[in-house]
């Protein structure tokens, strides 16, 4: 429940604090007084949007804490228990308009305070009843009263794949579509890559082989006449070593160092010998090739042909294209193994929606007439005896993502008149009257610990307006219920009754609350009911009204 709220710089609030009870509280004060403006407080802390105009930085921060009592189902997701009796969520938004929220003191986003909200309150403002007038909302109240809640939740998880997979294979047929019209244009450009011989091309080794092919005799000439210096001619530099080794064996040094020396020409001559052997290999390699000239060229102008028609930069970059090309072919051909899965997919999670809808429409045509004649039956004591409710549900033709059902809520008001949709002629009271009919029988179903109705009395009176009160009474056995009224016959069944007003004393004006005692009671009341100041007879029924 909600224990106490905080307020300053609010709106006209400076700075209020309300301390709230268990049970029917009901809240009055002329219109204007700053009834609403407290919802909109509430609204901010529970993660709502800041209004500038609500906000007053010419005075500082604004501040908004409310507290809360700790006996809410909150799941363990949203909030950790911390041992904590209380749990207190508090908006600050300073002068500049930075905001930042706190849960038990402790940072928070304010869409953890707005996942919260739904465990906490349920805010009903004033004339709202369109809820009621909404599909979703309506197979909500159904699911609710039928204790469905999981069975849904299971059947929209389905619903969401369902709805995935379907986009999943309008995708794909759509690349299906537009890969079978590229497919000829893949497989030719495909084919040509493929006889280009990629993968066993090395540019720059057959570039070095078209070089040395096209220059093959000037390659050979100057071979022969290396091989000529070497080991033929008049003075072979191969005789000259052996011829020089010859003498330097005969010089009359240290022997030592004439080993060194014969060692060292010796290598000399084995070096050139190795030489002249590699030349004259070379010479025997070296034949024109004028075919396997042309082969080579023709692969290379190939290669740099297609390098051109494609935009690519290298061989790498031509390789990576064909490989492209091939994997497109191939999800063509694989698109087929993968549409049919898809296929299988979707018809199994039709098949378990259709069942599970089925499942959800059996409860909710169950709810449906227990909901009707709890709802006649509570309009028949808010002074509506042949009001009529009468819940029609219609079996879609393909899922929906609340179910299976498309329904309607027709309603009459008088005896011997045929039910109509309820958006057409229910008046503003008739529905105000049917939203908390409709309420009341779903609240033992609701794990909510505060409700708030705002001027849910709307275009009701007198003795309507009593029994209208002695249900908001009876409502609150299971909630704390706080109802901001106009209606002095509701406003005396509170436990607790708040007066909120408005001072226009000071430069600006502000707005207050009092915690009513009972004469203060008495002649609130008596005010609703006469003038102000009220007559003596307003004053002795106000009475009357609170000893009732």
């Amino acid at each position: 429940m909600l224990e106490r709220l905080y307020i300053k710089n609010f709106a006209i609030i400076d700075e209020i604090t309300l301390v709230l009870k268990d049970g029917f509280i009901t809240m009055t004060g002329e219109t204007g007084a700053g009834k609403s403006i407290l919802l909109g407080a509430l609204d901010l802390v529970l993660g709502g949007r800041a209004q500038s105009s609500n906000l007053r930085s010419d005075r500082g921060s604004t501040i908004v804490e409310a507290t809360f009592g700790r006996k809410a189902s909150i799941p363990p997701d949203l909030l950790e228990e911390d041992g904590e009796d209380q749990l207190i969520l508090r908006r600050v938004i300073n002068a500049s308009g930075k905001s930042r929220a706190f849960i038990n003191d402790l940072p928070a986003t304010l869409q953890d305070m707005a996942r919260l909200r739904e465990y906490l309150i349920d805010i009903h403002k004033q004339m709202d009843t369109s809820w009621l007038l909404s599909k979703s909302r309506q197979l909500e109240i159904l699911d609710t009263l039928a204790d469905q809640w999981e069975e849904r939740k299971v059947y929209q998880d389905e619903y969401r794949k369902w709805i995935s997979r379907k986009k999943e294979l309008a995708d794909l047929l759509s690349q299906i579509d537009q890969n079978r019209r590229d497919y000829d244009y893949y497989s030719f450009q495909l084919k040509e890559l493929d006889e280009a011989g990629l993968d066993d091309i090395d540019v720059e080794a057959m570039e070095a082989e078209r070089l040395r092919l096209s220059q093959i005799e000037d390659i050979k000439e100057s071979l022969s006449s290396a091989a000529y210096a070497l080991s033929e001619g008049e003075t072979p530099l191969i005789d000259q070593l052996r011829s020089l080794r010859s003498i330097v064996e005969n010089v009359p040094v240290p022997e030592q160092q004439k080993e060194a020396w014969s060692a060292i020409l010796t290598g000399c001559t084995e070096e050139l010998l190795d030489l002249e052997s590699q030349i004259t290999d070379e010479i025997d390699r070296s034949e024109p090739d004028p075919e396997g000239l042309l082969v080579i060229a023709e692969r290379l102008d190939a290669v740099y042909r297609l390098q051109q028609k494609h935009g690519t930069v290298d061989l790498s970059s031509l390789i990576s294209l064909r490989d492209e090309m091939q994997s497109k072919l191939q999800s063509v051909d694989e698109a087929d193994d993968q549409r049919t899965v898809l296929e299988e997919s979707i018809a199994q999670l039709l098949s378990s929606l259709e069942k599970r809808g089925l499942k959800l429409r059996k409860g909710r045509q169950s709810a449906a007439e227990t909901l009707s004649k709890e709802v006649e039956a509570s309009l028949s004591d808010l002074s509506m005896p042949y009001a009529k409710l009468v819940i029609e549900l219609e079996a879609t033709a393909a899922p929906q993502a609340d179910g299976m059902d498309d329904l309607q809520f027709l309603f009459s008001a008088n005896k011997g008149q045929e039910p109509q949709l309820l958006t057409k002629v229910a008046s503003g009271g008739e529905r105000s009257r049917v939203a908390l009919c409709i309420k009341s029988t779903l609240a033992g179903k609701m794990d909510m610990p505060t409700m708030i109705l705002d001027e849910i009395d709307a275009g009701v009176s007198g003795d309507v307006a009593m029994k209208m009160g002695q249900l908001l009474a009876q409502l609150s056995d299971d909630h704390q219920l706080i109802c901001i009224t106009h209606s002095p016959q509701i406003a005396s069944l509170g436990d607790q009754h708040l007066y909120i007003y408005k001072d226009n004393e000071g430069a600006q004006t502000s707005s207050h609350i009092r915690d009513l005692a009972t004469d203060d009671r008495i002649y609130e009341i008596a005010k609703m009911l006469s003038t102000d100041p009220p007559s003596a007879s307003a004053m002795a029924n106000a009475k009357e009204l609170l000893e009732a």
